[in-house]
């Protein structure tokens, strides 16, 4: 049975300010972007043979997001984990499972739908008061707008020569960003963000080499 016209017909029905982005296997993803850049995203992942559909959640400055975790560029979660208040969940509760038949799938949408309204928008609220309130990455997001495309020359050669090791990054762009985000360390910087401020720069840098995601900002 086919579920990807019938999925992003009714998000097209129920949820018009969500449009459809993309397609990653098995993931269909929806997205609306915000005034001030973020990007609100919705995810379903498919599982066919299970008849199974799983909805990830995401607050985040990439236009790239599939389906994965989120950080340091956003704050992601899962349907059923703010339906479950819950992190930590038995990963069967993710699923919503419908019968395999176009009543059955419109059926298991339209509760999915439900839950959407009901406990996403808290969700965005605070995951976007959480991403504003994070000054390294509010920093690294404007100093690495203004690093030029010319010295950005060979970032992504120089980031596969050391297989993504951002501890072994030594491309001068790289550099400049991740010591400006440490000389802005201070006590009040929660000691995660402190540690990931290496991959924070990597994906800053990366993140604003589109065109379209300045254009967003």
């Amino acid at each position: 049975m086919n579920t990807k016209q019938p999925i992003v017909e009714f998000f097209a029905q129920h949820l018009a300010e969500y449009q459809f982005k993309a397609e990653k296997r098995p993931n269909l993803v929806f997205e609306n972007v915000q005034p001030c850049g973020i990007h609100r995203c919705i995810s379903v992942q498919r599982d066919g043979p299970s008849r199974g559909l799983a909805i990830q959640i995401a607050s985040t400055y990439s236009e790239h997001w599939r389906g994965e975790p989120a950080y340091p560029l956003g704050i992601d979660t899962g349907l059923a984990n703010l339906r479950l208040r819950s992190k930590f969940i038995d990963a069967m509760h993710h699923w919503h499972f419908y019968e395999p038949t176009p009543a059955g799938l419109q059926q298991t949408l339209a509760e999915i739908h439900r839950q959407l309204v009901e406990f996403v928008p808290p969700f965005f609220a605070q995951s976007e008061e959480q991403l504003h309130s994070r000054r390294l990455l509010q920093l690294a997001l404007v100093e690495a707008r203004s690093i030029t495309t010319a010295e950005r020359v060979g970032l992504r050669e120089a980031i596969d020569a050391v297989q993504c090791r951002f501890d072994r990054l030594e491309h001068p762009a790289f550099v400049r960003l991740r010591d400006i985000l440490r000389s802005a360390w201070s006590p009040d910087i929660p000691k995660e963000e402190r540690l990931s401020t290496s991959c924070l720069a990597y994906h800053c840098l990366i993140f604003t080499q589109h065109p379209t995601a300045l254009s967003s900002m």
